[in-house]
């Protein structure tokens, strides 16, 4: 379990946070600490669209800009919006258009590290048995 008052822990949780504001979902988030030496937490997150990974990304970015403070070290992928990398240092994000993630399966890459046990957001059982039915929107 993570301490939740390390400042990498509360910076991961304020990105998830802010991507809830624009209904990320399926959301991860990896304490890789003991496992890597350039970052503590990964951030995992889906959009259902470009649009939307887009949006979520530009949100979390520019909130944590003006309000936290909090510079990103990089972002890729912010023009395509298929895959967003946002690397904060301590913590690295990894916004993705549902489909995406299924394919590239970067979930799986962290199997050895624990996985922060996150409560899903409301609309994601919304879009179970919907339109958004498909393994890659799946938790």
């Amino acid at each position: 379990m993570a301490d939740t008052t390390d400042p990498s822990f509360v910076l991961a949780q304020r990105i998830l946070d802010l991507a809830y504001e624009k209904k990320a979902f399926s959301p991860r988030i990896f304490d890789v600490a003991k496992l890597f030496g350039y970052t503590d937490f990964v951030v995992i997150l889906s959009g259902r669209s470009d649009r939307q990974v887009r949006a979520i990304a530009d949100h979390v970015s520019s909130t944590l800009k003006t309000e936290d403070k909090v510079f990103p070290i990089g972002i890729e992928g912010e023009d395509v919006g298929q895959w967003v990398l946002m690397d904060y240092g301590d913590v690295v994000v990894h916004l993705f258009n549902g489909p995406v993630r299924e394919y590239y399966e970067l979930d799986g890459l962290f199997h050895d590290a624990p996985a922060l046990k996150i409560p899903e957001p409301a609309w994601e059982a919304e879009m179970r048995g919907g339109a958004f039915d498909h393994p890659a929107y799946t938790p």
